[in-house]
């Protein structure tokens, strides 16, 4: 109620309205059956037809003011309404610009659509109906109550029954209609999130020819709603029904006690007129109410649901005190920084490091090692649960986010673009900027050209998350959005992990030069991209364990010398569509490792290229698949079960011992993102060992050993 007066204040003028309207209706809806006793007893009983046409003029004069304040009141009604509800989504909306990062992150997003489509339906029905089926009405209860007392007390004692009758009645079913119309609501949420679910992945769907597998998912889901929907149903017509059974039996006791109190001469027939005419009024009225409350419950269960997103606090919090970022931000460090998405669960541990001012830096490591993370921390999406991040000699944390974020630039692994012009998508990140700027940013990204020859140039639409255009043409763009920003600090999150080897090569070429002069901060599992870099810091279990350039790293021989070597030894067409390997790098993968030099240029041919999309499975837990898979580019997860064992990257490798041994496959391996894989399949191999028996031997005893220290590692 609180948060209910507060939205209202703004509309005192047309509550006013609206209260005098309501007022002025129900004295005139109280007033007609009770001029029914002086209509009968003093004009028609007393012979006064002579006050008859006064009677009729003050009643058409009270109904031509009463339609007159109607039509006001609905005025300021629909206006107040509209103007509440379009006030309550941009509410939202504002709320969910400030939360951090993590709340997006947390899977919510059927139930944020749920709170924008569903829930506030859900209110704006209620609201429409307030009038004529809560606030009029209520109102003409409470002043046909009074006035069935001041006609007879007697008569208004048997009709008061009315009242805790629909107010207890309703109760045994409310708690119940409560908890249904919740169920149908995250039944709602559940509906939705598929949909939305099933919009992204639409090339998915028809690759694999999955269209009846999500008709199947999708009317599960419809099913479990309607099911939950006819619950919610009965239970708010039970809400409803308790109330007119009552209703009408104490209507038919009143009368039949009126009537008998008239046979006796205790009342007039005028009296006994009006009172059923007024018992009336209130019995509808009283229905009426009754039956706007499965929409006021549904409502009430709207509004929590929404205040609930309204009170979701931001995790990153602006400094009272925060002050600018001055022009010069010197060196960036980062010292003791300790942070978890979980207290459960810490994903760095007390890292320090500092990156001069003008120096490329980039964070290496395998997957989980706490490199993005890093980067999360950098640009507040989160901040450190005990340590600081400093530039400029100060405490990022002591500036305002705003300023902060000016200074960055940012490129990201998806390059995520709005369905509007592209103009619009590179001058987001400078709003001011001029269209001149915004072609000079265009040319340093190196997408001028290409922009200036569409049909409709600057002013074409992105499409869909960028849809209309490339991978690589999408993140031009991204990088221009970035450069226009002129930042001192370009971040860079895998921004081109997810292109082809060319597409790659010549936007790490862009990227180096639009770096010359600022600080630029890349992360990388590709280590090719992050060789040029000034300083490498290579994260393991969320610590820096080397740091040096690239010739230093690998001199030393150390974790980041096996990375390097590890996705060393293949070649990949400019496309990404085809890959080789050579037979020094199968030298390497543990259950091949016996074999001689002679024997692996023999296997190294019978490997076949295979490209996944973004969610594809590659193989599936169960499957008596026994492909070996090598991960030339991208990134794969290892599910068993809904849970992710491992992510895998460039020169990881799984399915080694399904190879031999032919066993079931014990989980599923997922691409998260486009990744280029070489397969070696049971069947060529087992040709190959064919021709050298002795070598299956060999290579079942490594493959046992291996086994043997997984059981004992587990």
């Amino acid at each position: 109620m609180k948060n209910l007066i507060r939205r209202l204040r703004p509309f005192r003028l047309a509550i006013t309205i609206i209260t005098v309207g309501l007022l002025l209706e129900m004295a005139f809806n109280g007033l007609v059956p009770l001029s029914l006793r002086y209509l009968i007893d003093s004009i028609i009983g007393g012979g006064n037809s002579g006050k008859m046409e006064a009677l009729l003029v003050f009643l058409a004069v009270g109904a031509i003011a009463a339609s007159a304040m109607g039509f006001a009141r609905d005025r300021a009604w629909v206006g107040m309404q509209a103007a509440w509800l379009a006030g309550l989504r941009q509410e939202m909306f504002d709320h969910m610009q400030v939360l951090s990062i993590g709340f997006f992150q947390s899977g919510r997003g059927g139930g944020v659509l749920s709170n924008f489509s569903n829930d506030i339906a859900t209110v704006e029905n209620a609201a429409s109906m307030a009038i004529p089926w809560g606030l009029l009405p209520g109102f003409e209860c409470i002043f046909s109550s009074v006035l069935l007392f001041a006609m007879d007390w007697r008569l208004w004692l048997a009709a008061m029954l009315l009242w805790p009758w629909t107010i207890l009645a309703p109760r045994l079913f409310t708690a119940s209609a409560a908890a249904a119309n919740g169920a149908r609501h995250e039944r709602e949420a559940a509906l939705l999130a598929e949909l939305q679910e099933n919009l992204t992945v639409q090339p998915v769907v028809k690759a694999f020819g999955l269209e009846t597998r999500r008709i199947a998912s999708f009317a599960r889901l419809n099913r479990a709603w309607a099911a939950g929907a006819a619950r919610a149903g009965m239970a708010n017509s039970m809400v409803e029904r308790s109330t007119t059974t009552g209703i009408l039996l104490i209507q038919v006791g009143v009368l039949g006690l009126g009537a008998w109190m008239a046979g006796q001469h205790r009342i007039t027939i005028g009296t006994l007129v009006s009172f059923q005419a007024l018992l009336l009024l209130l019995s509808n009225n009283l229905l009426y109410v009754m039956q706007y409350m499965p929409s006021l419950i549904q409502a009430r269960g709207a509004m929590s649901r929404i205040e609930e997103l309204l009170a979701i606090a931001p995790q990153i919090e602006e400094n009272a005190a925060a002050i600018e970022v001055p022009a010069d931000i010197g060196a960036i460090e980062f010292r003791e920084v300790v942070f978890g998405y979980s207290e459960e669960r810490p994903i760095l541990h007390g890292v320090s490091l500092s990156i001069p001012a003008g120096a490329s830096a980039a964070f290496v490591g395998g997957s989980g090692s706490g490199k993005s993370t890093m980067l999360n921390l950098l640009m507040r999406f989160y901040d450190p649960d005990s340590g600081s991040i400093r530039a400029g000699g100060r405490d990022i944390r002591d500036y305002s986010l705003a300023s902060w974020r000016r200074r960055l630039g940012a490129v990201f692994q998806e390059s995520l673009l709005f369905n509007q012009p592209l103009l619009d998508n590179i001058r987001m990140a400078r709003p001011e900027a001029r269209d001149e700027e915004i072609h000079e940013a265009a040319r340093d990204a190196e997408i001028h050209s290409f922009i200036e020859a569409l049909p409709e140039g600057y002013a074409m639409h992105a499409g869909e998350r960028g849809g209309r255009l490339s991978g690589g043409q999408r993140q031009r763009v991204s990088i221009a959005r970035a450069i226009l920003r002129n930042p001192a600090v370009l971040v860079l999150d895998e921004a081109t992990s997810a292109l082809d080897p060319g597409t790659e090569s010549a936007i790490n070429a862009t990227l180096a030069r639009l770096a010359a002069g600022r600080t630029s901060i890349a992360v990388t599992h590709r280590l090719a991209g992050a060789a040029a870099a000034d300083i490498i810091f290579v994260f393991d279990g969320g610590h820096v364990v080397e740091s040096g350039s690239h010739a230093e790293l690998l001199a030393r021989g150390g974790h980041y010398a096996s990375l390097w070597q590890k996705q060393q030894g293949f070649e990949v067409s400019d496309d990404g569509s085809s890959a080789t390997v050579r037979p020094d790098r199968l030298a390497r993968i543990p259950l091949l490792s016996a074999l001689a030099t002679a024997c692996l240029a023999e296997i190294a041919p019978l490997f076949r290229s295979e490209t996944f999309r973004k969610g594809d499975d590659i193989v599936v837990e169960g499957d008596a698949s026994g492909s070996f898979y090598i991960v030339v580019r991208g990134r794969v997860e290892v599910l068993r079960g809904d849970t992710r064992m491992a992510v895998l990257e460039d020169g990881d490798y799984f399915g080694e011992i399904a190879l031999l041994m032919g066993t079931p496959r014990t989980a599923t391996v997922r691409a998260l993102t486009v990744s280029t894989c070489i397969a070696l399949d049971k069947e060529a191999f087992d040709t190959f060992l064919a021709r050298s028996p002795w070598l299956k031997g060999e290579l079942l005893q490594v493959a046992n050993e291996r086994l043997r220290k997984t059981a004992a590692g587990a």
